[in-house]
């Protein structure tokens, strides 16, 4: 019995250790220097609803000008509520849908139809929620990894090449799935384009695409053309962000997949494009930023999307200890998602 006791607690002791140990190397981390400053913006943003979450949530969905959308892993399960947080319901677009294609699902609302895009098995199935109908097409990449919504009959997407060596943009009529234009950056052509992931926006206030990545400090601004109007650096010094791929092959179709053989490194933990400017929360502290303010607020960086220019920043507090896992904008309103709570903001810059 006291060999058990004795044993027990050296084994308490040792993990109290090694989770110190941790703590302070993150602290240290977080201590470092990353060789930027920041502009303050100011009190720009006012908190105006606020309230626990009913339902486990993953995601935003854009939002309309009455209503904001949720999803939970499965696209298929939409939560709806009004922006004053008071009344929650859902939505359950009732598509045949296998549950690995699920999960590899984007969202998009443009009432009455929610497109749900599937990434990994590359189509569009557009539910009309009105008459609970749908209609399920093809789209022309053999693996996609980015979509967004330019009008009703029009998406860019960023996907592999037929050799699914490289990925290029693609501008597509969603109504015969034809390719409109296409173009390759051949600076993202690298590594099969791991290290140069990012999210891909469309601003209807300038009719410009936005493709900002998140392993590196780098965005390009196109026209729906997709010619590159201009690229430009966020404010972090983040250049490179080296990556290692390997096949991994799977044994039953002994195909093999290329990926990246280490975890990356995430710069930029999510941006948004909207009204001219593409928002940026930032994974990193600048040098004129507190460690304790950085943890306890997410850091979001504004840029021009006519220009480039860096126009400066402002915290979104964190709520029960947590920063922000989402966030949308609509008009002057930020709406974010924590992992238990949801918040409606109203920003002025």
């Amino acid at each position: 019995m006291k060999r058990t006791l004795i044993i027990t607690g050296s084994l308490l002791l040792l993990a109290i250790l090694i989770l110190s140990a941790i703590l302070y190397s993150q602290r240290k981390q977080g201590e470092e220097k990353n060789g930027f400053t920041r502009v303050w913006l100011g009190d720009v943003i006012t908190p105006v609803h606020d309230t626990i979450s009913p339902y486990r949530l993953s995601r935003t969905v854009n939002p309309t000008a009455s209503r904001l959308f949720f999803t939970g892993k499965d696209p298929r399960q939409v939560v709806v509520t009004d922006y004053r947080l008071s009344r929650f319901d859902t939505i359950l677009l009732r598509v045949p849908m296998a549950e690995d294609i699920s999960y590899a699902c984007d969202l998009f609302v443009d009432s009455p139809y929610f497109n749900i895009v599937s990434k990994n098995t590359p189509g569009i199935i557009q539910y009309n929620l009105d008459s609970n109908k749908y209609r399920a097409s093809k789209l022309p990449s053999p693996l996609l990894t980015r979509f967004v919504p330019i009008s009703s009959t029009t998406a860019a997407i960023r996907g592999f090449d037929k050799q699914q060596q490289t990925q290029l943009f693609q501008t597509i009529n969603l109504q015969t799935n034809q390719v409109i234009h296409e173009k390759v950056i051949p600076e993202m052509t690298r590594d099969a384009g791991f290290a140069s992931d990012g999210l891909l926006m469309f601003d209807n206030n300038t009719h410009l695409l936005v493709y900002a990545q998140i392993y590196q400090n780098t965005f390009y601004v196109l026209d729906t053309n997709l010619q590159v109007k201009y690229s430009a650096k966020t404010i972090d010094t983040t250049n490179t962000n080296q990556v290692h791929t390997r096949s991994f092959e799977d044994k039953e179709s002994r195909n093999g997949a290329r990926m990246p053989a280490v975890p990356l490194k995430r710069i930029n933990k999510d941006l948004f494009a909207g009204d001219g400017y593409l928002f940026v929360i930032s994974g990193l502290r600048a040098d004129n930023e507190a460690v304790d303010d950085f943890d306890k607020n997410s850091v979001v960086d504004v840029y021009s999307i006519v220009d480039g220019k860096y126009k400066g920043s402002f915290y979104i507090p964190n709520k029960d200890g947590k920063k922000i896992k989402s966030f949308q904008f609509s008009g002057s309103r930020v709406i974010t998602m924590y992992p238990a709570r949801l918040a409606v903001w109203e920003l002025h810059i």
